[in-house]
């Protein structure tokens, strides 16, 4: 379990909009995160080839209370923009397989699906609300040996970036008052890598052109 808080005071316009106070403002969170992750992995074969498939579970849950937006002064708040608690979770199950087609060549393929739930207590009762998301992400991997300690690999699959939950559920600006339209919660993401990584020399581990992301991450 984690827990952590942020307190973050800025002032990108000055005196535009209040002359007199100024236009500080304070982002302040207060969360705890609880998680874990179960893989089970598992050696077999596959058109007579050595396969290690892994099958697996994933879970995180996050309580935000409070996380608001504060007009301040000299660090001290004169009013509330917006004040939410906040609760997520995150589950996933995936799967991938690795096989060993010869000495030089390997394959793996992965699919992973997540379902993302929330719900948003706002000091506005516009903009609480509950929602749910989840996406299916397929993945692939291949990596050709050259020499001993050194190979050539891609990567490259289907992913998600997540939205604030407060987006998710928001019908007016707490800022106007103007109603706004809710975001996707979970947006597809689409990446694709290409390098090589070597251990040729003592105490060096790898060398990449791009970064190495397994499969069964998100």
């Amino acid at each position: 379990m984690l827990r952590n808080s942020l307190n973050l005071f800025s002032n990108f316009t000055y005196f535009l909009e209040d002359p007199s106070r100024g236009d500080q403002i304070q982002q302040s969170e207060r969360r705890t995160t609880a998680g874990g992750r179960l893989t089970y992995r598992r050696l077999g074969n596959l058109l007579e080839r050595h396969t290690e498939s892994a099958v697996g579970v994933q879970v995180r849950r996050d309580w935000l209370s409070p996380v608001g937006l504060y007009r301040t002064a000299a660090r001290q708040r004169l009013e509330t923009t917006r004040e939410d608690r906040v609760g997520q979770t995150v589950g996933g199950v995936f799967a991938q397989t690795e096989v060993e087609w010869t000495r030089r060549l390997r394959t793996t393929v992965g699919l992973r699906a997540d379902l993302y739930q929330f719900s948003v207590t706002a000091n506005n009762p516009l903009n609480s609300g509950d929602g749910v998301d989840g996406l299916v992400s397929p993945k692939f991997g291949a990596a050709y040996g050259l020499s001993r300690g050194t190979e050539l690999y891609l990567n490259a699959g289907m992913g998600y970036h997540s939205n604030d939950a407060r987006g998710g559920v928001i019908r007016v600006d707490p800022v106007s008052g103007e109603a706004v339209d809710p975001v996707t919660p979970l947006v597809r993401a689409y990446g694709a890598e290409i390098g090589f990584r070597t251990g040729p020399v003592p105490n060096l581990v790898e060398i990449s052109q791009g970064g190495v992301t397994s499969l069964l991450d998100g």
